[in-house]
Parts: structure tokens; C-alpha cells; sequence
């Protein structure tokens, strides 16, 4: 056949959309809502801690009960009468140090036309996409178990995770006062397959005897394996008759099985998933074990937590130095948690 035919065209140019679909869309719940602290001045940042003293009742001396604590009139104060109300404490933590450096050949940045990126955009493209890793690394931060460092020769500072501030046992680092840390009744680690509503009332039960307050409103951080068993919860309820009774409502033949909110005579939980729970947890071989974070849920006062930030997320402009153009995205921040942890939960599936 004369002549030439599409198939053996040469120097065809490439036909390649511009538009450019980046798939990994992970939000950052917690940076969405956790508050910005004022600005830390020293790499150690502490802040006072404060409780009230026990009733009468629950600290009388004798079977007598609380009458034995009381007064009779007329009589005169002891000095072993007076009281001391210094329970003053402290809690203290580390800064974190994070950076991200961005950095394109000179040649790429001049001449190349990126599909999806454009013409000489490469270093722009780069520095836009090192923000958002920046971001995620310090969700990842936030919501790990990391425990706090203070920087040596050989190892950098950093500040302690959720996971950390969530504990019943001291930490091993400027441990939280004891009577501040988390009561082992908020924390609660069930298999799977017996997971009830019952232990998510029993967490919120345990916060309210410590606080005394019921009306709060939880923030839950939640991976998506026990996402999924709390929307289980409610799906169907069995009877001792082997009969099983939907507790959903259907609209239009469509039913819903997914919960959001839990609502309990002590508190509500608001859940809301996450992809960067427990990002630093290994497994034996000492890989990423994304189960983990799929597995918990962290049930937050955010009233009582702050992201202090010396330096917020920011974008500096290096020398070039004959290799290309180059940046440096940094960001120095704590986690500050002003109830120890009393005030928050946590629920993982085993």
C-alpha cells in the first residue's frame, strides 16, 4: 500500500492531557480543628497544672463519715485545722523541628514543558506539593504515639503525640503528674468481634467521673477498621430467638450504615476518620503497620489541646548554587495538652 499510514508515522508528538489528577486527596482532620497556641519562646515549653480538693465526704477519716470532719460550735481552729490548696503542678513537653526541601535541575526549570505542571513551573509544581507533605508530616506528628525528645548529637527534638498524651502509665520522658494522667478506664482495647456500644459509654463514664461534666462534645479521631464496627453497632440488634432487628430507618428503600455521632448520658463523640493515626507504629520486622492506626480511636477535649507554633509552616528560598533552584519548607511546633490526660479517651480494636 502506497503512501503513509498512521501506524508508521514518525516524530509523532505526543498526545498528553494537561490535566493532571493527583489521587492521594487526604484531608487533616485534627490540624483542622485542633486550636493555635501562642507562640512557644524556648524549646521546652511547660504550663501549670491545678485540681480542687476531694470533698469531705469522700476523704472522712473514720466510719463516722463526713460528721467527724465537721466543726462544733464554739470550738476553737487547731493549727492542724488549716488547710493547704498549693496543688500546683506542672506539665511540660519538647518542640518539634520539621522541614521538607524541595529542590529542580536547572535545566528541568528552564526548558521543560510539563503535562499537568506547564512550562517552567517545575520548581512551583515541586515547592506546592512539599506544603502539602509538610502538613501531612505534622498530622502524623500530632496523632502518633511518639513520646517527646530533647535533641542530642544524634537524635532531634520532638514533641509528644496523642498517643502519648492518651496514658495511664507515666510516660518515659517528662512524664505527666500522676493525678493528671489518663484513669485506665478511659482507655480501652477490645477484639473486634465483642465490641459493643457498651465500652464507648463506659470511656465517656470514666472521663465524667473524672470532670464531673456530661454535656461535652467529643472530637473522635477514628481510623477506619473501627469506623466501621462502631456502624456496626447499631446495623442490627439479635434477639434470644435468633431473630435480628434493624435499628436503622430506611428512606426510599435506601438504608444508611453509618454512624457519626454518639450520643450518651455522659458525653457525645463526634467521629470523624483519619488516615494518620498511629503512623509510627512497626510491626515485628519493624515495617509500617497501617492496622494500628485503622484500629483506634482517639476521643478528644479539643477545649484542652493546642498546636504551639515557633515557626508555622513556611517557605524560604535557598541559593542556587549552580545545581538548580532550591527551597526549604519549615515548621516548629508542640503539642500542648492542659489537662494531662485526663480529658480525653481511647478505643482500639485487637
Amino acid at each position: 500500500m502506497a503512501g503513509i499510514v498512521e501506524r508508521d508515522q514518525s516524530l509523532k508528538r505526543e498526545s498528553l492531557s494537561d490535566l493532571m489528577t493527583i489521587v492521594d486527596r487526604k484531608s487533616c482532620p485534627f490540624m483542622s480543628q485542633v486550636k493555635k497556641g501562642a507562640a512557644p519562646k524556648n524549646s521546652f515549653v511547660e504550663w501549670p497544672l491545678d485540681k480542687h480538693k476531694d470533698n469531705l465526704v469522700r476523704t472522712a477519716t473514720y466510719s463516722g463519715g463526713i460528721s467527724d470532719n465537721l466543726p462544733i460550735d464554739g470550738a476553737d481552729i487547731d493549727s492542724n485545722d488549716f488547710e493547704n490548696y498549693d496543688d500546683r503542678t506542672k506539665c511540660s513537653v519538647y518542640l518539634q523541628y520539621l522541614r521538607r526541601v524541595p529542590k529542580v535541575s536547572r535545566l528541568a526549570n528552564m526548558t521543560s514543558d510539563v503535562a499537568g505542571v506547564g512550562y517552567k513551573k517545575e520548581m512551583a509544581n515541586s515547592i506546592a506539593k512539599a506544603l502539602v507533605a509538610a502538613k501531612r508530616d505534622q498530622e502524623s506528628t500530632l496523632c502518633s504515639s511518639q513520646e517527646t525528645a530533647q535533641e542530642t548529637n544524634s537524635s532531634p527534638y520532638q514533641t509528644r503525640g496523642l498517643g502519648k498524651w492518651i496514658s495511664s502509665s507515666a510516660q518515659a520522658t517528662l512524664p505527666v503528674p500522676s493525678d493528671f494522667l489518663t484513669p485506665a478506664g478511659s482507655i480501652k482495647s477490645v477484639a473486634a468481634a465483642s465490641a459493643t456500644e457498651e465500652d464507648l459509654r463506659d470511656i465517656l463514664q470514666s472521663i465524667y467521673e473524672q470532670t464531673g461534666e456530661s454535656d461535652k462534645t467529643f472530637y473522635g479521631l477514628c481510623g477506619t477498621q473501627v469506623k466501621k464496627t462502631i456502624s456496626n453497632f447499631s446495623l442490627f440488634t439479635p434477639r434470644t430467638n435468633n431473630l435480628v432487628v434493624s435499628n436503622r430507618d430506611t428512606d426510599e428503600g435506601r438504608l444508611s450504615a453509618a454512624v457519626d455521632i454518639i450520643e450518651s448520658d455522659f458525653g457525645t463523640i463526634t467521629l470523624n476518620l483519619s488516615s494518620f493515626l498511629e503512623q509510627d507504629a512497626r510491626d515485628a520486622n519493624g515495617d509500617y503497620d497501617a492496622s494500628v492506626g485503622q484500629k483506634t480511636l482517639f476521643i478528644l477535649n479539643m477545649a484542652q489541646l493546642e498546636a504551639c507554633y515557633a515557626e508555622e509552616t513556611s517557605v524560604r528560598e535557598l541559593p542556587d548554587l549552580g545545581g538548580g533552584p532550591r527551597s526549604i519548607i519549615e515548621s516548629v511546633f508542640s503539642l500542648k495538652s492542659y489537662s494531662g490526660g485526663l480529658d480525653h479517651g481511647k478505643y482500639t480494636l485487637s
